[in-house]
């Protein structure tokens, strides 16, 4: 059964998301699901893995993509001081793929500050511990303060497959504790950063979408991405595109969807966005984003854009162009108030395998087709 149980999900405007209280069961994980391996690797040793794109196996920028700050030239001076000072950095944490690819999951704006320098990339200003080494980049040092620099031993703590999905948001959570927390998306973003950011990235600044949303959804703490990535992770599932098991955690499920699309090309996926971007322009011409709202029994009172509601009516859409079906309004409202808008489907366990066949199963129904054939 799909679920939602890690209450660091996003803190969403539109109506669907499930909360769940974890029980302490719930949080007990089998030692032998964390792998985590602790060593040691010298600064030249990282910066060589993460410059060869080709036999190098250090990835330095999975993009969290929530805008992160910039460090000033002095804060990174100082970072460049306390090395040559030799005092200890906090541990820089990877997280390692099945293909052996290590990602920087933690401590990635102190290693983009190192490789900058070493690179020559700015000068170091405003010391005042070491003030000789002012106005100097890394090639006008000492060779002595050099070798010190590239010889200087950062201590890594690696993730290893096949640490569970729910294990290493826990990690993410963790270590975030001490500054902005991320929520489990922005860490997806992070982990899986590829074909399948790249994708929803895309899908989410179609202004057809923003459109057929009334604008509604926030870019903030990547809720519009959420949205997407799972309409495109059970859309192409039920297209058979993507060969997962919906019989597992949500953020499993999401993660594997990841994984799976980015093993393709993004190019691949162009056919994919015109037709949903054609689809988001005929809702947003033709309906509004009433479509992916339930009505209200408040006449003065807007409900916001259901979660459940937007996979499967865009998912609706997307059959309806691709077998040319017209699509009777009358015959959607019917379906949304007579058998969607209900607790037991639509917020309770929206999740569940049982509730997400039943409701595409609906949509099917409707357009008198049958994608599981």
């Amino acid at each position: 059964m799909l679920n939602n149980k890690n209450n660091n999900e996003l803190n969403f405007e539109f109506e669907g998301e499930e909360t769940i209280n974890i029980s302490q069961d719930d949080n007990i994980y089998p030692l032998k699901e964390i792998r985590i391996d602790k060593g040691r690797m010298s600064i030249y040793e990282i910066k060589r893995k993460i410059d060869d794109t080709k036999r190098g196996n250090i990835k330095l920028d999975p993009a969290f993509q929530r805008g992160d700050e910039k460090w000033t030239i002095k804060q990174n001076s100082e970072l460049i001081e306390s090395i040559l000072m030799g005092i200890p950095l906090p541990v820089i944490y990877f997280f390692q793929d099945e293909k052996g690819l290590r990602q920087v999951v933690d401590g990635r704006q102190r290693l983009t500050c190192i490789i900058k320098f070493l690179n020559d990339e700015f000068k170091l200003s405003s010391l005042k511990i070491i003030p000789n080494i002012n106005n100097k980049k890394f090639s006008e040092l000492e060779p002595m303060l050099q070798n010190k620099l590239e010889d200087y031993q950062l201590e890594i703590y690696t993730m290893l497959p096949p640490t569970p999905e729910r294990v290493k948001f826990d990690i993410f959570d963790r270590l975030n504790r001490g500054g902005t927390r991320l929520n489990n998306q922005e860490m997806r973003n992070a982990l899986y950063n590829g074909t399948s950011t790249s994708l929803i990235n895309k899908m989410s600044e179609l202004e057809s979408f923003k459109s057929a949303t009334g604008n509604s959804i926030k870019t903030k703490d990547m809720k519009d991405r959420y949205l997407l990535l799972r309409f495109v992770s059970f859309y192409l599932l039920k297209k058979r595109v993507i060969q997962i098991d919906l019989v597992s955690d949500i953020d499993e499920f999401l993660a594997n969807a990841m994984k799976e699309i980015n093993k393709f090309d993004l190019c691949n996926f162009d056919d994919f966005v015109s037709k949903f971007d054609e689809a988001m322009t005929y809702i947003a011409k033709k309906y509004g984003d009433s479509v992916f709202r339930f009505t209200s029994k408040d006449t003065n009172r807007k409900r916001p854009i259901n979660m459940g509601l937007f996979e499967t009516i865009s998912y609706l859409f997307m059959l309806a162009l691709e077998y040319k079906i017209y699509i009777d309004k009358n015959a959607i409202e019917k379906l949304k108030n007579e058998e969607f808008d209900k607790p037991e489907r639509f917020t309770y366990g929206i999740d569940s395998k049982n509730n997400i066949e039943f409701r595409f199963g609906k949509i099917e129904e409707l357009l008198g087709i049958n994608n599981d054939k």
